[in-house]
Protein backbone atom coordinates (compact mmCIF):
# COMPACT_ATOMS: atom_id res chain seq x y z
CA UNK A 1 0.00 0.00 0.00
CA UNK A 2 1.81 3.10 -1.17
CA UNK A 3 1.30 6.24 1.05
CA UNK A 4 1.18 9.99 0.00
CA UNK A 5 0.67 12.91 1.28
CA UNK A 6 -2.39 15.16 0.69
CA UNK A 7 -1.99 19.26 1.29
CA UNK A 8 -5.07 21.28 2.27
CA UNK A 9 -4.55 24.71 0.08
CA UNK A 10 -6.30 26.92 3.08
CA UNK A 11 -5.29 25.07 6.19
CA UNK A 12 -1.52 23.84 7.26
CA UNK A 13 -2.76 20.72 7.59
CA UNK A 14 -1.27 17.12 5.47
CA UNK A 15 -3.50 14.19 5.26
CA UNK A 16 -2.03 10.85 5.16
CA UNK A 17 -3.79 8.52 3.04
CA UNK A 18 -2.99 5.26 1.30
CA UNK A 19 -5.61 3.76 -1.21
CA UNK A 20 -7.98 6.51 -1.44
CA UNK A 21 -5.76 9.55 -3.39
CA UNK A 22 -7.59 12.85 -4.16
CA UNK A 23 -6.54 16.62 -4.06
CA UNK A 24 -9.83 17.37 -2.24
CA UNK A 25 -8.36 17.32 1.38
CA UNK A 26 -12.17 17.17 2.91
CA UNK A 27 -13.02 14.68 0.29
CA UNK A 28 -10.29 12.43 1.50
CA UNK A 29 -11.88 12.81 4.92
CA UNK A 30 -15.16 11.98 3.84
CA UNK A 31 -13.58 9.02 2.04
CA UNK A 32 -11.82 7.41 5.14
CA UNK A 33 -15.19 8.42 7.48
CA UNK A 34 -17.28 6.26 4.95
CA UNK A 35 -14.61 3.58 4.60
CA UNK A 36 -14.83 3.46 8.50
CA UNK A 37 -18.86 3.44 8.25
CA UNK A 38 -18.94 6.24 10.98
CA UNK A 39 -22.21 6.75 12.36
CA UNK A 40 -21.18 10.74 13.26
CA UNK A 41 -19.71 13.34 10.46
CA UNK A 42 -18.49 17.26 10.35
CA UNK A 43 -19.86 19.48 7.57
CA UNK A 44 -17.42 20.70 4.70
CA UNK A 45 -16.35 23.67 6.26
CA UNK A 46 -15.77 22.25 10.25
CA UNK A 47 -12.12 22.19 9.93
CA UNK A 48 -11.77 25.63 8.14
CA UNK A 49 -14.53 27.27 10.84
CA UNK A 50 -12.56 26.03 13.76
CA UNK A 51 -9.20 26.75 12.34
CA UNK A 52 -9.34 30.67 11.43
CA UNK A 53 -11.52 31.04 14.94
CA UNK A 54 -8.29 29.36 16.90
CA UNK A 55 -6.13 31.90 14.57
CA UNK A 56 -4.59 34.61 16.34
CA UNK A 57 -6.51 33.18 19.61
CA UNK A 58 -4.76 34.07 23.21
CA UNK A 59 -7.82 33.49 25.20
CA UNK A 60 -8.63 29.57 24.15
CA UNK A 61 -6.57 26.59 23.60
CA UNK A 62 -8.68 24.43 21.58
CA UNK A 63 -12.38 24.49 20.00
CA UNK A 64 -15.94 22.75 19.37
CA UNK A 65 -19.16 23.21 18.00
CA UNK A 66 -22.39 23.21 18.65
CA UNK A 67 -24.16 19.86 17.48
CA UNK A 68 -26.80 18.81 15.14
CA UNK A 69 -28.76 15.30 16.73
CA UNK A 70 -29.55 12.99 14.26
CA UNK A 71 -31.48 9.44 14.09
CA UNK A 72 -33.29 8.22 17.08
CA UNK A 73 -33.17 11.49 18.96
CA UNK A 74 -32.83 15.28 16.28
CA UNK A 75 -32.26 18.63 16.48
CA UNK A 76 -29.79 21.30 18.04
CA UNK A 77 -27.99 20.68 20.98
CA UNK A 78 -26.28 23.71 22.05
CA UNK A 79 -23.38 22.68 24.35
CA UNK A 80 -21.40 25.30 26.87
CA UNK A 81 -18.29 24.75 29.17
CA UNK A 82 -18.59 24.98 32.23
CA UNK A 83 -15.90 23.52 34.42
CA UNK A 84 -18.30 22.96 37.79
CA UNK A 85 -20.49 21.20 35.33
CA UNK A 86 -17.65 19.47 33.65
CA UNK A 87 -16.75 17.48 36.49
CA UNK A 88 -19.93 15.69 36.54
CA UNK A 89 -21.04 15.00 32.61
CA UNK A 90 -18.97 15.85 29.64
CA UNK A 91 -20.43 19.27 28.14
CA UNK A 92 -18.18 19.07 25.05
CA UNK A 93 -18.85 16.96 21.86
CA UNK A 94 -16.07 14.55 21.31
CA UNK A 95 -15.23 16.00 18.10
CA UNK A 96 -13.01 18.74 19.20
CA UNK A 97 -10.30 20.79 17.39
CA UNK A 98 -6.85 20.38 19.72
CA UNK A 99 -4.33 22.15 17.78
CA UNK A 100 -1.17 19.47 18.00
CA UNK A 101 1.09 21.64 20.35
CA UNK A 102 -1.43 21.96 23.28
CA UNK A 103 -1.47 17.95 23.19
CA UNK A 104 2.40 18.03 23.01
CA UNK A 105 2.33 19.92 26.52
CA UNK A 106 -0.22 18.90 28.29
CA UNK A 107 0.15 14.72 27.24
CA UNK A 108 -1.95 12.71 24.95
CA UNK A 109 -5.58 11.14 25.73
CA UNK A 110 -5.28 8.68 28.86
CA UNK A 111 -5.10 5.20 27.46
CA UNK A 112 -5.94 3.68 30.80
CA UNK A 113 -9.62 5.34 30.52
CA UNK A 114 -11.03 2.21 28.24
CA UNK A 115 -14.79 3.12 28.48
CA UNK A 116 -14.65 6.26 25.64
CA UNK A 117 -13.80 8.46 28.15
CA UNK A 118 -10.79 9.48 27.53
CA UNK A 119 -11.82 13.12 25.90
CA UNK A 120 -13.76 14.16 28.83
CA UNK A 121 -10.86 13.11 30.85
CA UNK A 122 -8.18 15.34 28.55
CA UNK A 123 -10.82 18.19 28.65
CA UNK A 124 -11.16 18.58 32.47
CA UNK A 125 -6.89 18.23 32.70
CA UNK A 126 -6.59 21.00 30.04
CA UNK A 127 -9.04 23.29 32.27
CA UNK A 128 -7.17 22.46 35.52
CA UNK A 129 -4.04 23.69 33.28
CA UNK A 130 -5.96 27.29 32.31
CA UNK A 131 -6.70 26.08 29.30
CA UNK A 132 -10.03 26.83 27.81
CA UNK A 133 -12.27 25.44 25.00
CA UNK A 134 -13.92 28.16 22.63
CA UNK A 135 -17.16 27.42 21.64
CA UNK A 136 -18.25 27.87 17.96
CA UNK A 137 -21.98 28.78 17.90
CA UNK A 138 -22.79 26.84 14.29
CA UNK A 139 -23.46 23.04 14.72
CA UNK A 140 -21.07 21.67 12.63
CA UNK A 141 -21.09 18.36 14.03
CA UNK A 142 -23.92 15.85 13.60
CA UNK A 143 -24.24 12.94 16.79
CA UNK A 144 -26.50 10.05 15.29
CA UNK A 145 -28.38 8.63 18.61
CA UNK A 146 -29.07 5.45 18.91
CA UNK A 147 -31.16 3.44 21.43
CA UNK A 148 -27.49 1.65 22.16
CA UNK A 149 -25.64 4.36 21.74
CA UNK A 150 -23.62 5.96 24.74
CA UNK A 151 -25.88 9.26 24.62
CA UNK A 152 -28.86 7.35 26.02
CA UNK A 153 -27.38 5.10 28.11
CA UNK A 154 -25.76 7.96 30.17
CA UNK A 155 -29.41 9.88 29.96
CA UNK A 156 -28.25 12.71 28.68
CA UNK A 157 -30.72 13.64 26.49
CA UNK A 158 -30.84 16.91 26.97
CA UNK A 159 -30.99 19.82 23.89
Amino acid sequence: MEMKQIRHSKLPITLISDDHLTTDFLKAIQIQMNEYSWDDWIDENTLEELYFNLLGEKKYAYAFTDCFLEGEAQGRRKKIFNLFEQMFINQIPYSIFIPRKVFIENGFYDEKMQLGYEDWEFNIRLAKNGLFPQRIKQPLFHYRVTKNGMLIKLNCTSK
